[in-house]
């Protein structure tokens, strides 16, 4: 399945004239009084991913894409990585620009992981912790051990050389 389409953003000039943007807090503010919004109120809402989106001129918006224009003065790249996780954190210091296979790499644990850590799961038949990482579309396992802090230790290295910067365990 292919992403769906990046909607054009605003020209710059009419998001400085709709919205106030604090790069420090990440929260943006109604310039001007709206239907349901009087200038000042905290823009958007949070979606059930997890995203502040913001309606301007009804079109909805991720907020992220939105501070990265109004911060750059340009169009965002296609993916605008949140770096903590949370995605409704649009402080400009907690983004970044990003390709689809780094946003990836900074995801959090999947909701069918049972071991409670990213990349680590237990083989029942020998009853050994496995590691694995997923590099260029490929799962590698990193190796087998003992003790589930061992195959942890195993991936979080991994993650580091792979993944670099975007890494996340």
């Amino acid at each position: 399945m292919s992403p769906a389409p990046i909607v054009p953003l605003p020209s710059h000039q009419r998001l400085e004239e709709v919205l106030d943007y604090d790069p420090i807090t990440g929260v943006f503010r109604w310039k001007m009084s709206r239907r349901n919004a009087p200038a000042g109120k905290v823009a958007g809402f949070i979606t059930l991913h997890g995203y502040r989106s913001i309606s301007i001129d009804n079109v909805q918006y991720r907020a992220a894409r939105l501070a990265y224009a109004i911060v750059y003065g340009e169009d965002p790249p296609e993916y605008v990585d949140h770096i903590n996780g949370d995605r409704a954190d649009d402080r400009i210091a907690n983004l970044r620009a990003a390709t689809p296979a780094e946003n990836c790499r900074n995801c959090c644990i999947p909701a069918h992981n049972k071991s409670g850590i990213k990349g680590v799961s237990l083989r029942r038949k020998n009853q050994r912790w496995v590691a694995q990482i997923r590099v260029n579309r490929r799962n590698i396992t990193i190796g087998e051990y003992k003790t589930i802090d061992e195959a942890a230790d195993a991936y979080r290295e991994a993650s580091s050389r792979y993944h670099g910067e975007f890494g996340r365990c």
